[in-house]
């Protein structure tokens, strides 16, 4: 009667506190969603990973959750002993009950750690893959990125050439006007310079006419 006592009233507050687990799973969905969200994949495998890390999630609280109670359990009997005749074995008995419902919480647990370590380890494979692909990609893209490489640098170069080859037009079309200004200012100055030499001279043949005898 003591031990249906017992595993009964455990179930009435195992299954109040299981509510509270399940809020508990919800209020936490997101993370775990976005973990699934993550990296790589198909909608439809991120929507597999979203759902495998929420039963994750669920078990693991489950298992959380009935190891809590059953503690709470545990420490109100265990008060309850040294009322009764034989203490050891009520303290035993209490022990033995949580062991067996911490046993059962542990497997959960295990469950969910075993579901969230394949789920990340696809995650893992999925990014790899992808990394491999684009690595492939960048591969094959490579001949075609070199060639497009080649032809932007061959054109700057045909740009630059021009750019010097007008340059060097430029100047010497500049030096051409400057070498036939200076000889036009050269023949000015020559024929000035004619024009004075012819003026002194009729000059001083003037002079000397005055200057001769008899005049």
């Amino acid at each position: 009667m003591v031990a249906a006592w017992r595993f009964e009233n455990f179930e009435k507050m195992k299954n109040r506190s299981l509510p509270l687990a399940v809020r508990l799973i919800f209020l936490a969905l997101p993370a775990f969603a976005a973990q699934a969200a993550e990296g790589t994949g198909s909608p439809e495998q991120r929507a597999d990973w979203e759902q495998r890390f929420s039963k994750a999630k669920a078990l693991s609280a489950e298992g959380h959750a009935r190891r809590e109670e059953a503690a709470k359990i545990r420490d109100a009997k265990d008060a309850e002993c040294p009322k009764r005749f034989q203490v050891n074995a009520c303290l035993k008995e209490n022990s033995s009950e949580f062991t067996k419902v911490d046993h059962q919480a542990q497997r959960l647990e295990n469950e969910a750690q075993a579901i969230e370590r394949q789920v990340r380890k696809e995650q893992l494979a999925e990014k790899d893959a992808g990394r491999k692909a684009d690595a492939a990609r960048r591969q094959a893209e490579l001949p075609e990125l070199e060639s497009e490489t080649a032809a932007a640098q061959q054109k700057a170069e045909d740009r630059e050439t021009r750019i010097r080859a007008s340059k060097a037009v430029k100047a010497e079309a500049g030096m051409q006007r400057k070498a036939a200004n200076a000889e036009k200012q050269r023949q000015r100055q020559a024929t000035h310079e004619a024009r004075v030499a012819e003026k002194m001279k009729k000059a001083q043949e003037n002079t000397d006419v005055t200057d001769a005898p008899g005049k």
